[in-house]
């Protein structure tokens, strides 16, 4: 299968767009497009990148195979919001990223922790309410080892 025209139909990363380029790979960028949109553009490309925003539907791949459309390809983890059964059917390739996100998940997990032995919420909702009740949230000491 080879690749020469992709469509961009969610905001991604301007590396990824220039990676393609300079592997030769023509790029539209059309973002937040309707379906009536998309089924007009998507048989005019090998290949749509898509992130959450979009969602590519059956009905969408079948318009989309009628031209030239082989691969989905979704920048991110899940593809929830692609049929893949519809794409499987008509041998349209789907790929993802499952790494893609992975430190950002685990920057946010530490994080969230610690907010939670910090007392974050209750102490964000105290100042809303007007108070500051400083005391009910001191006492917790937290330690990091970096290797």
């Amino acid at each position: 299968m080879k690749i020469t025209k992709v469509l961009i139909a969610d905001d991604i990363e301007k590396e990824c767009v220039d990676l393609l380029q300079a592997n030769g790979i023509e790029v539209t960028i059309q973002t937040k497009q309707s379906n009536d949109d998309l089924k007009l553009s998507l048989p005019a490309h090998d290949a749509v990148i898509v992130r959450s925003a979009t969602k590519i539907t059956k009905e969408l791949i079948e318009a989309g195979v009628g031209g030239r459309l082989r691969l989905i390809g979704r920048a991110g983890t899940g593809v929830d919001n692609i049929d893949v059964v519809a794409a499987t059917a008509n041998k349209v390739l789907v790929m993802n990223t499952p790494q893609a996100n992975s430190r950002s998940a685990a920057e946010l997990t530490c994080i969230l922790i610690l907010s939670l032995t910090r007392h974050v919420p209750q102490a964000d909702a105290s100042m809303k309410a007007g108070k500051w009740a400083r005391k009910d949230f001191m006492g917790e000491e937290v330690g990091f080892f970096l290797f």
